[in-house]
């Protein structure tokens, strides 16, 4: 890891005290392991804990079951493994992307805040006008799973929502009192990123 990367992840260590480590980096933690570390076999080997620092790939998949223990951050390697755990697991968020690493965080309080309930009221406005010119045109699933994975590693992603625009990305919940249950951004033909990343489907 280079000098920054150690100084964010030093940062990041005063918010989380409890630190596991994973790698051959050293840090002034409470337990240390090397890059060959084995597959995890017990749980109280590793969690709970407040951030893992996950610099072996080959603990991805134990990672996918055991992350409810973990209170706040994962600090990673951009590895292709990144992207399906965040679709499957949409409360981590990518918080920090620098370099060749990710910072995940879990809390509320460590994402982007989302735009004012203006914005979201005009992004909102204009969506439905498209849709009463155009009628409601949906992608196909292959390109809403194209979409949804670049969205995933985005830093401006907040759960299941874009704190660019507002906007829901999978799909509306039950609980909002307009269009509940309707399927969110990455499904709708005439919708684009407002970054850029990917763009409407004509």
């Amino acid at each position: 890891m280079t000098n920054a990367q150690l100084e964010l992840v030093a940062g990041l260590m005063e918010k989380a005290p409890v630190i596991q480590l994973t790698g051959a980096d050293s840090f002034d933690v409470d337990r240390l392991w090397t890059g060959d570390y084995p597959m995890i076999t017990d749980d109280n080997d590793i969690f709970p804990c407040d951030m893992l620092v996950l610099l072996n790939d080959k603990l991805w998949e134990e990672l996918e079951s055991k992350h409810l223990d973990i209170n706040r951050f994962i600090v990673c390697k951009k590895l292709e493994q990144v992207s399906p755990f965040l679709v499957n697991n949409k409360e981590w968020s990518v918080i920090i992307d620098v370099f060749d690493m990710y910072v995940l965080g879990k809390l509320d309080e460590d994402k982007r805040p989302l735009p004012s309930k203006f914005r979201m009221a005009t992004n909102y406005a204009k969506t439905k006008f498209k849709e009463l010119i155009n009628g409601r045109q949906l992608v196909s699933l292959q390109i809403a799973d194209e979409r949804a994975k670049t969205c995933s590693t985005c830093v401006v992603r907040n759960d299941d929502r874009c704190t660019h625009c507002g906007c829901y990305l999978t799909v509306i919940p039950e609980d909002e009192i307009i269009d509940a249950g309707e399927p969110g951004k990455i499904f709708r033909a005439d919708q684009e990123c407002p970054l850029g990343k990917w763009r409407k489907h004509e």
